[in-house]
């Protein structure tokens, strides 16, 4: 016996009264049985979906990773190097003025040592 409901499924009747067995689509539903009850209610109960694999990430997202990861590392040697020049220049800069300091101190005490 076959039915046809308003949205063109077909339905095989199968070995028990009121059950039937629902093929639809390209076999992504395995089992679908839907209970006849009543005059007009139905009940559908899927037993069985299968998920489907997962789909690696593209190999793109490799590549931009790769390269995030090397500019990454290229900004932190750049940090490094703009630090260890900027110490360098302080660590100049400071030395200068502690030498004008000095020299400024030893030609006031030279004034005042040596005027009459």
């Amino acid at each position: 016996m076959e039915v046809k409901l308003s949205y063109s499924f077909y339905l095989l009747q199968h070995v028990k009264k009121n059950n039937a067995k629902l093929t639809f689509g390209l076999g992504t539903i395995e089992k679908v049985f839907i209970i006849l009850s009543g005059y007009s209610s139905l009940i559908l109960l899927i037993s069985r979906v299968p998920i489907p694999a997962p789909v690696p990430p593209p190999k793109e997202v490799e590549v931009v990773a790769a390269e995030v990861a090397s500019i990454t590392r290229k900004a932190v040697v750049e940090l490094v190097v703009v630090v260890v020049v900027v110490v360098v220049v302080v660590v100049v800069v400071v030395v200068v003025v502690v030498v004008v300091v000095v020299v400024v101190v030893v030609i006031v005490l030279s004034l005042f040592m040596f005027s009459p």
